[in-house]
């Protein structure tokens, strides 16, 4: 269902689907045209089973989620948060990052993701229901600062999606080998509060299982400048992000304008 679900939206939004085949021929300029359109349709499929199983979230009790989920390197996360002084959490839309974030809460981690609010109030409220139904709290992104800082005081895990060129304070950085506009307040956040900044994606197996994985902790170099500081650490974060994408094409969102400010300034 899933996938047909998928395929509509392919079908119905075809602008897209022709920009994720330019983005991925981007990215990889000696794939075949017929890869990339069979990576393309993929990333729409995926994410139709993703909207769907999404959806089912909230009724579904932890023991029935948990079973079908594989974490791999807790104990980084772990190590972090007994340090105290909460984490920053920086992951990408890849596989279904809504199961992410039900995954640490259901494990008993205290979960606030930052989002920016939707425009049509109905589809903001929905969401917000949704992950609040499987025990996430949602911050807003450019209203609710106090909230991530008390998240982290209080030793919580603020997590934020960070692979997209959105309009927020950022620096043009490395993705995927191309020149992208990139958004520094993860690691500014880490900085500012001393709290730990770790990347962890989650990516979807054969079987409609899942694996996290967390990746390292993304340490500040301390002989560099506060604001070289923010971009090292934003870079890294990059780097780990491409490579897990890069490891599962199909389930990142081609689709998105990652790289409009490159373009913008060749144009």
């Amino acid at each position: 269902m899933g996938h047909a679900v998928g395929d509509i939206g392919r079908r119905c939004a075809p602008s897209l689907a022709a920009r994720a085949c330019r983005n991925i021929g981007r990215v990889f300029p000696d794939w075949s045209d017929e890869r990339r359109r069979q990576v393309a349709r993929g990333v729409f499929r995926h994410l139709g089973v993703s909207v769907l199983e999404a959806a089912r979230l909230p009724r579904l009790v932890a023991d029935r989620r948990m079973p079908r989920l594989t974490v791999l390197g807790i104990e980084t996360l772990d190590a972090a948060c007994r340090r105290g002084g909460g984490v920053v959490v920086a992951t990408a839309h890849l596989g279904n990052w809504e199961v992410l974030a039900a995954c640490f809460a259901d494990m008993g981690y205290p979960v606030h993701v930052v989002a920016r609010r939707h425009s049509n109030p109905s589809i903001d409220a929905f969401i917000a229901d949704l992950r609040e139904g499987y025990g996430v709290k949602v911050l807003d992104r450019d209203r609710d600062v106090k909230g991530m800082l008390r998240a982290l005081r209080d030793g919580g895990i603020v997590a934020l999606l960070v692979d997209q060129d959105t309009r927020v304070q950022g620096t043009m950085l490395p993705f995927m080998g191309l020149p992208a506009y990139t958004p520094l307040g993860h690691a500014r956040l880490a900085l500012r509060t001393g709290a730990a900044l770790v990347v962890l994606t989650i990516t979807r197996d054969a079987g409609g299982h899942h694996t996290v994985r967390v990746w390292e902790e993304v340490a500040p170099d301390l002989s560099l400048s506060s604001e070289a500081r923010v971009e090292a650490m934003a870079r890294r974060c990059n780097q780990i992000l491409g490579e897990a994408i890069a490891a599962a094409p199909e389930q990142w969102v081609w689709f998105h304008r990652r790289w409009r400010a490159s373009a913008e300034a060749v144009q």
